[in-house]
């Protein structure tokens, strides 16, 4: 009996003590994104974009987030000019806000200056999340890239 009773503790602590890392899911994944309380989310030409850093930054009338895939060659980067609060922000030249698509060096911007785009913002309290879709124009004012579908949830720092 003793033996018996050894070696189930053997397994228990074994078990209890085996690598959580195994079972984690990667972040950069739809479920990985839906476990998070923050991500950073888009469909880039029909391919869908996950993050696997994502990163931001807010002061009381500036909100920055910016997201970069596992591989390290794409990057999403959207800033906001939070001074309306809640609401839709609609790119163009009576605003200062931004989104930048960006994949191995090439990038493509929606500003006041080129491109189109909106960035809505629904919670503010402790998060904001919001959901985005633009246009970017690259350094050729022909070459367009459409990123649809965005959505993200930060932190407020």
């Amino acid at each position: 009996m003793k033996k018996l009773i050894t070696i189930i503790l053997f397994l228990t602590l074994t078990i209890s003590c085996s690598d959580d890392k195994k079972n984690k899911i990667a972040s950069d994944t739809k479920i990985g994104q839906a476990q998070n309380d923050t991500y950073l989310k888009a469909t880039i030409d029909g391919e869908t974009f996950y993050t696997k850093t994502l990163h931001n930054y807010s002061s009381q009338d500036l909100i920055v987030v910016a997201g970069t895939s596992k591989d390290k060659n794409q990057e999403i980067r959207i800033t906001i000019d939070f001074n309306k609060g809640l609401g839709t922000y609609t790119l163009g030249k009576e605003s200062s806000c931004s989104m930048i698509y960006t994949n191995t060096k090439v990038h493509w911007i929606a500003s006041k200056h080129r491109g189109e785009g909106t960035i809505t913002i629904t919670e503010e309290d402790g998060y904001y999340e919001g959901k985005f879709n633009f246009i970017g124009t690259g350094k050729d004012k022909t070459d367009k890239k459409q990123i649809t579908d965005g959505e993200f949830r930060v932190k407020k720092k």
